[in-house]
């Protein structure tokens, strides 16, 4: 959906422009999932009822016959008949699945992933529905929470997930609520449940022989993660440091900036119940009963795409205004005309179910081609106000970004209307592609949701970063890489800034201390990878540059006469300095753009 949720610009800044010189120890990428190995603990009684169901418990690849596969598996397993056990869980397009037996339930498992927002609305309008038919102290609701031993694939989107915890127990006050660790559920559906039923008074599963408190590790306090800070006396002038002995990760690096906030607030989660929700869970995962079955579990790798965020038919259409058979050759796919008043864009979003991709060169922006860009992103936007919108910005090189002084007028659009942008060069158009079409998914959102610290900070550029060279410290948050199991994005832990300290700015951290800086999204079918980054520094040089191509100018006013407040809104008398092109004298129609007079 598009990212309009308001939120204070000066946090985001600060967060980038941080020069604190405390250096945090070097993270490591996590590493990715293990590869398949053979259990030779004894088997549980749990999972000797569930064995002959595991091939249906765990899709195998991130398709469209993984999803299809759930919806139609005519199956259940036996235990669920036996003991008249529902299973409800979302599916595509926010769609209710069900599990087990339809009619005369003594008992019902709602599934919650938090981190999956995608039309989770609908999924609690569906399950309210359901309940009301049962008692409704019947119904457990159990939420999958993501720990800090998570694999990357484990933790995409983990920073928006654990603010939307709270969601759906707030839609059924009256049920129990009962935590599980997400890998454990995602990799051993079946069993993980039975062992729920089986033990009704429990409220948290790990699934392993590890302590329970990874459930809540990003909770916790943590001396290793204190820190000092200057208070503020009665007299300013005897400023002294306050000690902070320990801290928790999710609020030094979260919390505290609001980073990830406006996803779980535009979805309808209070403010205030997200910190209050987080207390319930440290608090249940401190009880003496929580499950911690002796065999500890492995994964096997072939867990599919999680969370699964796009309906199913859902695919990316690549839009363009000019050089199709160009795109079309350097894309391998199919590449539309985009009409500038944005009626194709809108009729494909509705009725071929399509996740609209722009791609954008300079000349689409320029002199007269300016307005119907403009008129296109308004209209579709305006049309499907819930849409995620991406556009890929291209030139033929980073210099020629930089000096392209079109971008300036377009930044209000980029900043206000688009959801993604992606500064990109002809010869990256590849892994865009690769990036973007993990079949069944919705992968613009996923990487919007695990990227998205703030709504109007989403301009990225692929992990070549266009051939220049990143500096220490300069890609914010993580790196978003779609591709195989075990794929990482090859860059160096020193290059992000959520490692130039110990509290990991934007980026929570894992059991060691570590950022996790490397997200994963299994596109199984692809022997390569392609990654998503947001190398700051890199985005403000082209700003700076485009901002260089004009001259500082601000119009002069009459004594007493005031200037007009923001300026008719425009980005670039907020972000950058008023400005006049020596090109307008010539151009009416980027001095108009501009707003200038």
């Amino acid at each position: 959906m598009g990212c309009g949720a308001s939120v204070n610009k000066p946090v985001a800044e600060e967060a980038i422009q941080d020069t604190d010189t405390n250096d945090a120890p070097k993270a490591a990428p996590q590493e990715a999932t293990k590869d398949s190995e053979t259990n030779d603990a004894p088997k549980t009684a749990a999972e000797e009822a569930t064995k002959g169901a595991e091939a249906n418990d765990v899709p195998k690849t991130a398709t469209e016959e993984a999803t299809k596969d759930a919806e139609t598996n005519d199956a259940p397993k036996a235990w669920l008949m036996e003991k008249k056990v529902g299973v409800l869980s979302q599916g595509p397009d926010g769609t209710l699945l069900q599990e087990g037996p339809t009619e005369e339930l003594s008992r019902v498992f709602v599934v919650f992933d938090p981190r999956i927002l995608h039309e989770s609305g609908k999924f609690a309008t569906a399950v309210e529905e359901k309940v009301k038919v049962l008692d409704p102290t019947a119904a457990d609701v159990v939420v999958l929470v993501p720990a800090a031993c998570s694999a990357p694939q484990y933790a995409v989107s983990v920073e928006a997930g654990l603010q939307y915890l709270s969601f759906l127990p707030a839609k059924l006050p009256e049920a129990k609520v009962k935590f599980v660790l997400i890998d454990e559920y995602y990799q051993n559906p079946g069993s993980t449940l039975e062992v729920l039923a089986a033990n009704p008074e429990k409220t948290c599963y790990t699934g392993s022989a590890a302590p329970p408190t990874q459930l809540s590790v990003f909770f916790t306090q943590e001396a290793s993660l204190g820190y000092k800070e200057m208070g503020y006396p009665e007299d300013p002038e005897e400023g002294h440091m306050e000690i902070h002995e320990d801290a928790e990760r999710f609020d030094m690096s979260v919390w505290s900036f609001r980073a990830f906030c406006h996803w779980a607030v535009g979805f309808g989660v209070e403010e205030g119940a997200i910190i209050e929700f987080h207390e319930t869970l440290k608090e249940e995962c401190k009880k003496d009963d929580v499950l911690c079955p002796a065999c500890e579990k492995v994964a096997d790798g072939s867990v599919s795409l999680v969370p699964k965020t796009a309906p199913t038919g859902k695919t990316v259409g690549f839009y363009a205004f000019s050089n199709l058979e160009e795109l079309g050759r350097r894309t391998g796919c199919t590449v539309i005309q985009a009409d500038p008043e944005g009626s194709n864009l809108i009729d494909a979003v509705r009725k071929a179910n399509h996740i609209p991709v722009i791609l954008l060169y300079p000349e689409d922006v320029k002199e007269t081609s300016y307005e119907p860009f403009v008129n296109c992103i308004t209209t579709t936007r305006e049309a499907e106000p819930e849409m995620t919108l991406t556009v890929v910005l291209l030139n033929e090189s980073f210099e020629a970004h930089c000096s392209n002084p079109w971008l300036v007028p377009c930044l209000n659009q980029l900043i206000e209307n688009v959801d993604i942008g992606i500064f990109a060069v002809p010869e990256e158009l590849p892994d865009v592609v690769n990036l973007l079409t993990i079949p069944g998914e919705h992968v613009p959102f996923a990487i919007a949701t695990n990227s998205i610290a703030f709504p109007r900070l989403h301009f990225f550029t692929m992990g070549t970063a266009m051939g220049q060279t990143l500096e220490d410290h300069e890609i914010f948050g993580s790196a978003v890489t779609c591709g195989p199991m075990g794929s990482t994005s090859g860059l160096e832990t020193s290059k992000f800034l959520a490692c130039k300290k110990k509290w990991a700015a934007m980026v929570l951290q894992n059991e060691n201390c570590e950022a996790m800086v490397e997200r994963l999204l299994i596109q199984s079918s692809s022997t390569s990878s392609s990654t998503l980054i947001a190398p700051h520094k890199l985005l403000a040089k082209i700003v700076r540059g485009a901002r260089d191509q004009v001259q500082p100018f601000r119009p002069e006013r009459g004594e007493g006469e005031e200037e007009e407040e923001n300026h008719s809104g425009l980005p670039c008398w907020t972000l950058l300095p008023c400005c006049l092109a020596p090109a307008a004298e010539q151009s009416p129609v980027l001095a108009a753009a501009l707003w200038l007079p």
